[in-house]
């Protein structure tokens, strides 16, 4: 679990990602994020995992692209991302880009 600070971090990289309508289902949402990070083609995805993992951007940009998508996955649901975007939004944080 990421603490309060890489938490903070996580969800700025995220919040352009996030659905507008969030759906209870984390595997919905996750897939909400994924469709979004790869249609925009962001590298966002790539700086989550090397946070939420401690993995070098070196290492991650060489591994097989599902293998990377599998840890991202794994990381966001471990690192509970509906209960995160629930509490920044609550806080009424506001992330800025």
């Amino acid at each position: 679990m990421l603490n309060t600070k890489d938490s903070l971090i996580l969800y700025d990289l995220l919040a352009p990602h996030l659905p507008e309508n969030p759906s209870e289902d984390v595997i919905e949402f996750v897939r909400a994020i994924i469709d979004s990070v790869v249609e925009s083609g962001s590298t966002d995805y790539v700086k989550a995992i090397m946070l939420m993992t401690g993995t070098p951007v070196e290492e991650i940009v060489q591994m097989d692209v599902n293998d990377a998508l599998k840890i991202f996955i794994e990381k966001i649901i471990e690192n509970q991302i509906l209960s995160l975007v629930d509490f920044w939004s609550k806080v009424g944080y506001d992330y800025t880009r």
